[in-house]
């Protein structure tokens, strides 16, 4: 890895909030003396889970999101709690959203920051086989969030993505990455 191309002479807060805090960054570059400010977010990392059923179905969610003032198609995840395992994060909301638990093993794809220029957390994403609703059903709903599940056959996702169904990066991103890794059957091949 190469070396940053500037020094950092300070970070402030601008604006605390959930979930996220913004921050102004002073830099002074090295080859040439001159400075500059930046602002960043910085927010807890998230955990999102591709899940599919043990009727080889994949589970998602609709949600209103406030940043497209719209009802999206997502893949079930969320913020990682302070000093939380992101597996455990990945499992706890695909109950809390859901109420589906996987029977199998959860895996993990990778983590990557969603916006290297401007954010400074990581997206962690797990897949989820054998996944069952839940017996007892404890954390189902979640009290603060109006969630509609759907279920989507394998078979049926490619024609799911090509009608831009979903609207969300993040959970496409994730399809592709399960896709690629032999978790989910090839996607995009048709488009």
């Amino acid at each position: 890895m190469t070396e940053l191309q500037w020094e950092v002479k300070g970070i402030e807060t601008c604006l605390k909030t959930i979930p996220f805090t913004v921050e102004e960054v002073s830099l002074s570059f090295k080859n040439n003396q001159k400075s500059a400010v930046y602002h960043r977010l910085r927010s807890p990392d998230w955990a999102n889970i591709i899940a599919v059923t043990d009727q080889n179905e994949l589970i998602v969610i609709n949600q209103s999101r406030v940043g497209s003032m719209s009802n999206v198609w997502e893949v079930p995840g969320g913020a990682v709690d302070a000093g939380e395992d992101p597996e455990v994060a990945a499992s706890r909301e695909l109950e809390e959203e859901t109420g589906f638990v996987s029977a199998s093993k959860l895996t993990k794809l990778c983590a990557i920051n969603p916006n290297p220029a401007i954010m400074t957390n990581l997206i962690h994403f797990y897949t989820a086989t054998g996944c069952r609703l839940a017996e007892k059903r404890e954390r189902f709903p979640d009290a603060n969030e109006a969630i509609q599940v759907a279920t989507i056959p394998i078979e049926n996702l490619d024609s799911w993505i090509q009608s831009n169904n979903f609207d969300s990066a993040l959970a496409l991103l994730g399809i592709h990455l399960a896709s690629a890794a032999g978790h989910l059957p090839k996607v995009g091949q048709k488009y």
